[in-house]
């Protein structure tokens, strides 16, 4: 499942959107803003961010007309996901940032034992944040998650490359893998590979995974393998990418996999049996 296409529809049914017609409205919205107090100060209160998509789709046949208004009428009451092909990196903006996941576990989430810092990083290995996340307190068997809360639908047999930077205090041993989900249930995962990182230097891990027929939604994991970790031993964790295809290109930020409602959707029919339909989307 790959291409420039618009995938829309629950995890495990995903489906090529009609061909828009002009221009697709893709933007960010922003919650919260710029205040200005009496005084003339300024204070930036921004709660969160949230993308907005609107379409045009002329001439929709019949059947696909009736799916878009069942999803639409919550006839098919399952949450909706959306991949935007002008975003390669599927995970998050949050976790394509390296941001510790609140309770949604929508960025980077790791067990209690341990601990998730945001710190700038200085020697950051790109050019477009210096942003990334500290682990530490963190053992044999430790698991890093990216977007446990917001999971990459996947449709049919496909190849998806996960790569991030990782810089480690000490030489460490870590395990690369796919969490894999059905029907929101938890399966065997897709094995990854072991990767020995070297202490103080920048490495950009790269796995190409082959995801089997059946799967709805994956999420990466890393794990801890090394035997022994010392005390006070840290990880750096940068712009980790997840992508189609069997290559890594530049780290991007996130979006490109989001989960969406659908908040208005006008027809019109310019000829029978067709309708064309306005769809307006809102991630959620």
């Amino acid at each position: 499942m790959a291409g420039p296409e618009w995938l829309f529809g629950p995890a495990g049914d995903l489906r090529p959107l009609p061909p828009p017609e002009g221009g697709v409205v893709n933007s960010v919205d922003r919650f919260g803003g710029i205040h200005t107090a009496i005084n003339g100060g300024r204070t930036v209160d921004v709660l969160g961010h949230r993308a907005r998509y609107e379409f045009e789709l002329p001439f929709v046949p019949e059947d696909e007309y009736f799916r878009l208004e069942a999803l639409y009428t919550l006839a098919e009451p399952r949450s909706l996901k959306l991949i935007d092909p002008m975003r390669r990196n599927l995970l998050s903006r949050d976790a394509s940032m390296a941001r510790p996941a609140d309770a949604t576990q929508r960025g980077l989430y790791t067990d209690m034992a341990s601990h998730l810092a945001w710190p700038r990083i200085p020697d950051s290995p790109v050019s477009w944040t210096t942003r990334g996340a500290g682990w530490t307190g963190f053992g044999p068997d430790s698991f890093l998650r990216f977007d446990r809360g917001n999971r990459v639908p996947v449709n049919g047999q496909s190849q998806l490359t996960f790569s991030v930077y990782l810089k480690a205090s000490v030489e460490l041993e870590v395990d690369i893998s796919l969490g894999a989900f059905i029907d929101n249930t938890e399966t065997d995962p897709v094995p990854g590979v072991q990767e020995l990182l070297p202490a103080g230097e920048w490495v950009r891990v790269e796995h190409v995974f082959d995801v089997p027929l059946g799967l709805h939604e994956v999420s990466p994991d890393l794990r801890v393998v090394s035997a022994e970790v010392p005390t006070g031993a840290y990880l750096q964790v940068m712009t980790p990418q997840l992508e189609y295809g069997d290559e890594a290109t530049a780290p991007a930020l996130g979006g490109g996999a989001i989960t969406v409602a659908i908040e208005d959707m006008q027809t019109v029919s310019p000829r029978y049996p067709y309708q064309s339909v306005s769809l307006t989307l809102l991630e959620v």
